[in-house]
């Protein structure tokens, strides 16, 4: 899985012309609220580069906080996949060099007993292949 920036098109000016981390100098963010691993991350090498985050959301989920960057009043980073749920509300995808420290692989764990209950499951691990670019 791998993560992006995303701006809403009222934002694109704020970001101005910085590029890779100076992004996110004053960008006004949505995150996940708390201090879980991708939180704390994101605040370490912000404050090791200087960058100055201004959240002004904090979200428990990255759906919550992808429906608030929508709103076009905040950024975020979310994972990329929220891309195609984000064009129709003008929002750009910027890749990042620096986001590449949160990618995560991921895996599906599965249960032959459930598969066999319920047929449609034998089809999840396609639909996510195509549905998260894999």
């Amino acid at each position: 899985m791998h993560y992006s920036l995303f701006i809403p098109a009222t934002l694109r000016g704020t970001a101005g012309r910085k590029n890779g981390l100076k992004l996110l100098d004053g960008l006004p963010l949505v995150t996940l609220e708390g201090e879980g691993s991708f939180r704390s991350e994101l605040a370490a090498i912000t404050k090791n580069q200087g960058v100055k985050m201004n959240i002004e959301v904090e979200c428990s989920s990255f759906p919550l906080a992808a429906r608030a960057v929508a709103k076009g009043n905040v950024a975020a980073i979310l994972p990329s996949i929220a891309a195609s749920d984000l064009r129709d509300a003008g929002v750009c995808e910027v890749n990042v060099a620096f986001l590449k420290h949160f990618d995560r692989e991921l895996c599906l764990a599965s249960n032959a007993r459930l598969a066999r209950i319920r047929p449609i499951l034998q089809h999840v691990g396609t639909m996510l292949a195509q549905v998260c670019r894999f």
